[in-house]
């Protein structure tokens, strides 16, 4: 395991990184929300449905989300065992090492199986690129270097295993919707292919189509997508509220703000979604359908 570890490379300070730079990169994380707020007050966000397909400082789709999503699980497994070494050469608990593959098991699937198996990605704007690398550098070396030996697990047996728990449904729930809009996206392709003309028109309205900038989207329907517009988004919050209370609740800061943070970025998207989809399905869109959170919000 040494030499495997001395192959790493080696950031001054922060691979692995100090307890001093530890204590101080926690403490300014804690403002993260601040970025919520400023999203809350503008529209621009350019990703996704509300990409600007023209610009030129788009990224291809697939290629930024890898790029942006792959640094989390390598930095989080990096940090927990260099780390280790420094606090103790002893091995990790269990509780830690649990904590570690479930935290890949999730980026693996939101870092490369997802985006290879999406047939359309809409570009990322170099903005949208830049801040996802910093989220992606600051909250997995936080909760590695917690797993890694600066923090402690303190959930018993029984709350560990009641949290693992809550994030298996929040994970299955997350790949279950997203299968959904992977569906969506698919018949895109069929769409586009089958009408070259279609594909290439904007705002072109059908039933249960729109079709903006070459794109189709629909209302997505099944599970619950009945109840909310983003119910991806409220499935990952649970899955890491789970994560969260197996790690210690609110004894483990880094994993209650990766949390918080999540839902201060993800909640004003959803709202500026929903916005959209009024826009762009006015009465077709069912009225009683929240946002993201069912039967509340």
């Amino acid at each position: 395991m040494d030499s495997l570890l001395s192959q790493i490379p080696h950031i001054p300070g922060f691979l692995p990184i100090t307890r001093e730079n530890y204590d101080l990169l926690l403490t300014y994380w804690k403002w993260f929300p601040i970025i919520g707020i400023i999203q809350l007050l503008t529209p621009f966000y350019p990703t996704g449905k509300t990409s600007l397909p023209t610009s030129r400082f788009n990224i291809p789709g697939r290629l930024a989300w890898i790029t942006m999503e792959l640094l989390s699980p390598v930095l989080l497994l990096t940090t927990s065992l260099l780390v280790s070494t420094q606090v103790s050469h002893t091995s990790l608990p269990l509780q830690n090492i649990l904590l570690i593959a479930m935290y890949l098991i999730h980026y693996s699937n939101r870092a490369l199986i997802g985006p290879l198996l999406n047939n359309a990605m809409s570009p990322v704007h170099l903005l949208i690129w830049l801040l996802g690398i910093g989220f992606n550098f600051v909250n997995p070396v936080l909760i590695g270097g917690w797993l890694g030996g600066y923090g402690r697990v303190t959930s018993s047996t029984s709350t560990f295993f009641l949290g693992a728990g809550v994030w298996a449904v929040g994970f299955y729930g997350n790949l279950y919707h997203e299968r959904i809009l992977r569906g969506i996206r698919t018949k895109y392709i069929k769409i586009s292919h089958k009408d070259k003309k279609e594909k290439d028109s904007i705002d072109k309205i059908s039933d249960d189509v729109r079709i903006v900038t070459g794109r189709v989207y629909m209302i997505p329907r099944g599970g619950l997508f009945e109840y909310v517009l983003f119910p991806h988004y409220f499935c990952e919050w649970v899955e890491w509220a789970g994560f969260t209370l197996a790690a210690g609740g609110i004894d483990c800061l880094p994993a209650l703000l990766f949390v918080t943070n999540e839902i201060s970025t993800m909640l004003p998207r959803a709202l500026q979604g929903k916005r959209w989809y009024k826009e762009k399905f006015g009465k077709k869109l069912p009225k009683d359908r929240k946002v993201v959170i069912p039967f509340l919000l």
